[in-house]
């Protein structure tokens, strides 16, 4: 994993704490399948390039916000 991964990484980390509020549920989400990214996980979205990073950042601000549906 390069720096930039590490740093979108680490943020998604922060953020999916933030929005999920559970250390075992942020490992679950952001490691298995979801409805939202297309039944893909969101560590490989987000791992592909900016806009799948930004698409996973995306729907973590959603369900923060309870705009998610």
């Amino acid at each position: 994993m390069n720096e930039l991964e590490q740093c979108r990484h680490t943020r998604l980390v922060a953020l999916a704490r933030v929005a999920l509020e559970h250390d075992d549920i942020v490992e679950h989400w952001l490691t298995h399948p979801q409805p939202g990214l297309g039944n893909r996980r969101p560590i490989d979205v987000a791992a592909c390039n900016e806009s799948g990073y930004r698409t996973v950042e995306s729907l973590l601000l959603r369900i923060e916000y309870g705009t998610y549906s």
